[in-house]
This record gives C-alpha cells, structure tokens and sequence, in this order.
C-alpha cells in the first residue's frame, strides 16, 4: 500500500512519514487495550462459542486481562 521496501518491518515502517511519531502506549491502561479486547476478543470468543468451537485460550486471555485490568471485559467468566 505504500510502496516501501526494507530489510525488516521495523525500518519498513520508519521509512512511512507519517509513522515515525507515532508511539506505543506507555501502559497498559489505554485504550488501545480495552477496546481491542471489548470490541474484538469478547465478540470473537462468543461467536465461536455459539457455533460450537473451541476457543478455550482467547477465553483464558479475556479472564485474565479482565483480572490483570482489575476490569470485567466478558460481562462473566469467559470459560463458564
């Protein structure tokens, strides 16, 4: 899309302008986490659910950001 070529991703990014301001959060308590996990991890967990697949470890991952947040992110325990 931007028509850049480097030796890793790292410096692929560098070279795009308008990305080398750009930094990573300082903390986890951002939005960039909570959103993420709300808008992304939560519904994808419960659809697979409802089709009757697995998803035993992005369920352990919402529990334990919800714990690691001191946040409830699935609205209960994923896994119940």
């Amino acid at each position: 899309m931007y028509n850049v070529e480097g030796a890793n991703l790292k410096k692929s990014v560098n070279i795009i302008k308008a990305y080398r301001s750009l930094a990573a959060p300082k903390t986890l308590n951002h939005r960039y986490i909570f959103d993420d996990i709300i808008t992304g991890l939560v519904p994808l967990f419960y659809t697979a659910r409802s089709l009757g697949l697995e998803a035993d470890a992005l369920g352990s991952f919402i529990n334990f950001s919800s714990n690691y947040m001191d946040k409830n992110f699935s609205g209960g325990k994923a896994h119940e």
